[in-house]
């Protein structure tokens, strides 16, 4: 074949010069940024030089990392090249600060060997929610899944602080021991009466529990209601999106019965009492 034959190019062949497929020399027809081409007398499209040429400088642009609304505008002349570079410039050097957050996100996965690094926003978090972070341990499982709930309905600082809370729970013999009774508790309050002299008895080893808690966060380096109220202002979630991760977390949950719910309110009672009583 002669080089130099006058043979207009079909879509394949066009495709394969751009380095693209087919589907998409297509898509910029449908989308205007490529005129619709010529048929041949067999009702193909094919391809002269502008065209072509159309289509390499698309290409090139797309490179650049200009949208396809920008390389119309340039292709056609609307828009100077240069007046569009300091918003690419932009958005590549955002491209790069995520991509670093990536490669810090994984490397701590890594060396976590697995999930702590997956709870929170390794990297753009506070000094004080970094050092907790040690604390988080390695949460798998259904402790996990609460964990992005968290993160969702109260900020993903706050998941990293609850965490290390829950992590030094689970590590502590004595917290074991009070959540298994305060479990029991609550096991046997299912079928109870409201009168129940367990209720009030679940009541005040829930109120144990809590203390206990705050004093291995208090002996970890922990002050963990203090930095929850702190982290509560920095990480306001949107209403919505909080209401229906609190929905989700209690989706499985079984519905108190009254004697549940009794100890419940009585625990919240005690607990908001102690908080407002005189050191």
């Amino acid at each position: 074949m002669n080089p130099l034959e006058h043979r207009p190019l079909t879509i394949g062949q066009v495709a394969e010069l751009a380095d693209v497929s087919p589907r998409t020399v297509r898509h910029y027809h449908q989308i205007g940024l490529l005129s619709e081409a010529e048929r041949d007398s067999a009702g193909r499209r094919v391809y002269r030089t502008s065209a072509i040429a159309r289509l390499l400088l698309i290409r090139k642009l797309v490179d650049l990392g200009l949208s396809l609304s920008q390389i119309k505008d340039v292709a056609d002349g609307t828009t100077e090249l240069a007046d569009l570079l300091d918003g690419v410039e932009l958005d590549l050097a955002e491209q790069e600060r995520r991509i670093a957050r990536q490669r810090e996100a994984l490397r701590l996965v890594r060396a976590a060997g697995g999930a702590p690094a997956l709870i929170g926003e390794v990297g753009n978090e506070s000094e004080r929610v970094a050092r907790v972070r040690r604390h988080a341990g390695v949460p798998g499982g259904q402790q996990r899944d609460m964990l992005l709930l968290v993160e969702k309905a109260f900020g993903p600082q706050r998941a990293v602080l609850q965490a290390a809370t829950d992590n030094l729970a689970a590590a502590d013999e004595h917290l074991r021991a009070l959540t298994d009774r305060v479990t029991e508790h609550y096991d046997h309050l299912a079928a109870a009466d409201p009168d129940d002299p367990r209720v009030e008895q679940c009541a005040q080893d829930q109120l144990e529990l809590a203390d206990a808690v705050r004093e291995a966060e208090l002996a970890a380096g922990i002050d963990g209601d203090a930095l929850w109220r702190d982290l509560a202002a920095e990480e306001e979630q949107d209403p919505e999106i909080k209401a229906l991760a609190i929905q989700a977390m209690t989706s499985e949950v079984p519905q108190l019965s009254p004697a549940q719910h009794q100890a419940l309110r009585r625990f919240l009672q005690e607990a908001v009492a102690a908080q407002t009583r005189p050191a």
